[in-house]
């Protein structure tokens, strides 16, 4: 530890005490004698996300798949020039959003790409969603709220 005020290499610890996760020190140079405080905490990584699960309609397990909801992102988009950077994207902040609430039903993990496919590209919506397996019923009702938009 190097004196603020000369620049001195030598110098030692006077005082140490603990404050919460901290260490504060009193330091004393050995050439000029001027006092200093320092402060030390560790610094450590952050922890890394688990991988995400998602709870399949018939009750089971499995990992979180990037791959294979980008790949329902990029069939319901037709623009190709924006469908790399929009999926790309938004499979980004679910898989995210994913980790966080792991295991997240596959339902809810649909439904939250709707919401966002709804409020970019009114077709990629309707398109997502009929191939979701909606109702019939639902299809007319997604059909007004294009057609009203």
């Amino acid at each position: 530890m190097k004196c603020p005020k000369c620049g001195g290499a030598k110098t030692k610890v006077v005082n140490s005490r603990a404050r919460g996760d901290a260490r504060a020190r009193r330091r004393q140079c050995a050439e000029c004698s001027f006092s200093f405080a320092t402060a030390e905490c560790a610094e450590l990584p952050p922890l890394p996300l688990l991988p995400a699960q998602v709870e399949k309609k018939r009750g089971g397990l499995q990992p979180f798949d990037a791959k294979k909801l980008r790949e329902s992102i990029y069939a319901a988009l037709c623009k190709p020039l924006r469908r790399a950077e929009f999926a790309d994207s938004l499979v980004a902040e679910l898989e995210k959003e994913a980790a966080r609430a792991s295991p997240i039903p596959s339902r809810v993990l649909g439904e939250m790409v709707m919401e966002r496919l709804q409020k970019a590209d009114k077709g990629a919506y309707f398109r997502y969603a009929s191939a979701r397996g909606l109702p019939p019923a639902e299809w007319k009702t997604l059909a007004k709220e294009i057609a009203d938009a």
